[in-house]
């Protein structure tokens, strides 16, 4: 029983760690604080706060980089991104618009100054939709959109419900829809010229064979070569496509979660706004296996560990 009682005490600390490195990655990786206390003390207006966020983001531009060299791999993201903005125009057509109460115009408009994401890109808008579920998302065209759902859940206040704001506007000004779609385009060509490689090693093993006295079924080689370009295919497209990503959803809770900060509120808020969405059964049964997307609980822990070790925004006076 003592060496039971001893194990414990080893695999349990050990655990802690190995998940502390995890968030200290991630926190590494996506935490935003160094760039804003580097102007905190110039312009502490929220639209600094989005500026010094986008201006920062290594991975927009490494894509910023593509597109003005007009690198292929660009030029076939754009085009497919233009048509996912078509295929939202068309979505947003049909969507069951709140239209009755003036008082959500005015609710979306307080939210839009508080956030003041205009300045960095005037296209954005906020608006309700009639739909039991809550949700709230951002479209490729800076729309985002809140559900009746999400109105309706009980101790979500206007602080909490802008931190929520701030989440999705993180993932348009961050262009993470773009990003993915750049990502896709990167990735089939490395899919694409690796497959290559193989096919060509693959014909050039099957024509010695051949040269040796082998008998081989050409038949069998071809299908083995479109069945390396249509892996290519499905491996780059099935792994990014147009979702947020895990990666993208923890970073926009960071941003919104400093987003709150800056502005004096207090990122807690976005961390109650988060605890009042989380269903109901997730806690108990959470086992976040570093899924597609990440739990409400771990978000949280990840939140508040960060403030634990990463140390918080103090707004300048």
């Amino acid at each position: 029983m003592k060496r039971f009682f001893f194990i414990l005490l080893i695999i349990i600390p050990v655990a802690g760690f190995s998940q502390n490195r995890k968030l200290d990655k991630l926190l590494d990786k996506y935490d935003v604080l160094p760039y804003l206390k580097a102007v905190q003390d110039q312009m502490p207006q929220a639209h600094t706060f989005w500026y010094a966020v986008w201006s920062n983001n290594p991975r927009l531009q490494k894509m910023v980089e593509a597109a003005e060299k007009k690198k292929d791999t660009y030029l076939k993201a754009k085009e497919e991104m233009n048509n996912a903005g078509m295929a939202a125009r068309l979505q947003r057509e049909n969507l069951n618009y709140i239209t009755d109460y003036p008082f959500l115009d005015t609710l979306a408009m307080n939210l839009l100054n508080e956030l003041d994401v205009q300045s960095q890109r005037s296209e954005f808008n906020i608006k309700f939709i009639y739909d039991n579920e809550p949700n709230a998302m951002a479209d490729p065209d800076a729309n985002i959109i809140i559900t009746s759902g999400l109105l309706d859940i009980k101790g979500l206040d206007f602080w909490a419900l802008l931190g929520i704001m701030a989440h999705e506007s993180a993932h348009t000004m961050l262009m993470h829809s773009w990003q993915n779609a750049w990502q896709t385009q990167v990735k089939y060509r490395e899919n694409q010229i690796a497959g290559a490689i193989t096919a060509g090693a693959n014909a050039l093993a099957a024509g010695y064979a051949q040269a040796q006295g082998a008998k081989v079924d050409w038949d069998d080689v071809n299908k083995t070569t479109a069945d390396l370009a249509a892996a290519a295919y499905d491996d780059a497209f099935n792994r990014y496509y147009y979702k947020y990503s895990r990666e993208e959803e923890l970073e926009a809770d960071i941003i919104a979660y400093r987003f709150l900060d800056w502005i004096g509120v207090g990122g807690d808020s976005y961390i109650a706004a988060l605890k009042a969405i989380q269903p109901e059964n997730e806690v108990a049964s959470n086992k976040d296996k570093d899924g597609d997307h990440p739990t409400t609980e771990y978000r949280i822990q990840l939140l508040l560990y960060m403030a634990s070790t990463r140390g918080r925004l103090q707004p300048a006076e």
